[in-house]
């Protein structure tokens, strides 16, 4: 009885090549996907405001937005007061290409409460993403005319 050995010493190289290969492959797939999800901009979008949201509702401080949506030219917003002390808000000013002013303020909001605004803002329409800068202008007992600049702009998406 014989035995065939068979010697991986003259096939050099194949394992390697077949790792190249799949690597060929897989970058090819992952860019295609990339291509795809941006030719439909509803990916992005969808992103975009559960970033905002995240951001608005839960880690702004000492102001949070933490309910908003747009209608056509009326944007209607809820704020909380996440601080230990009296707010009293004498501005909001959300920016987009134009900038646009809430109304009823100034207003003093207690540690904790939530109050319902109101700003005339860019008209839109469908499911429209639309991306305000906002900046809040508040005061406290001690302290007059601080800012809250937002790090994240707030992403409303338009409904109709």
């Amino acid at each position: 009885m014989s035995y065939v050995f068979f010697s991986y010493a003259n096939i050099r190289g194949q394992g390697t090549t077949e790792y190249i290969i799949l690597l060929a492959i897989a970058l090819t797939l992952g860019l295609a996907i990339l291509g795809v999800m941006n030719f439909f901009p509803s990916f992005t979008f969808s992103s975009q405001t559960v970033d905002s949201s995240k951001y608005w509702s839960g880690m702004a401080s000492p102001i949070g937005i933490v309910d908003y949506i747009q209608t056509g030219g009326n944007l209607q917003f809820v704020i909380e007061n996440r601080a230990s002390t009296d707010l009293t808000i004498s501005s909001i000013v959300f920016t987009s290409d134009t900038s646009y002013s809430a109304s009823g303020l100034p207003i003093t909001i207690p540690p904790g409460a939530r109050k319902t605004l109101s700003a005339s803002s860019e008209s839109c329409s469908g499911h429209k993403v639309i991306g305000y800068d906002v900046v809040i202008t508040y005061s406290t007992e001690q302290v007059s005319d601080l800012k809250q600049v937002g790090l994240k702009s707030l992403a409303v998406q338009c409904s109709d």
